[in-house]
């Protein structure tokens, strides 16, 4: 099973077929939070990053990665940055 199927069948399939068929209004709800979290998401990043990352989908440890870089060059306080 590829990745995609295996997050449907743990993750959305309760979701969207609660009674083994398509819910097309649980999907357009579950479609518009998505797209909310994306909306905000990118907002943090890109204010966190100094506007270096503005993607959400950036992976983690590439965001954190951005922010350490950041925060240690501008915050006196952190003496020691991961």
């Amino acid at each position: 099973m590829n990745k995609v199927d295996e997050v449907y069948e743990e993750f959305w399939k309760v979701i969207i077929e609660p009674n083994g068929e398509i819910d097309f209004d649980q999907v357009k709800k579950e479609l518009y939070d998505y797209a909310c979290v994306m909306h905000e998401v990118a907002k943090v990043y890109c204010e966190l990053t100094g506007s270096r990352i503005s993607k959400p989908n950036t992976k983690a440890e590439s965001v954190i990665s951005v922010v350490n870089e950041h925060y240690c060059d501008y915050c006196p306080y952190m003496d020691d940055c991961v």
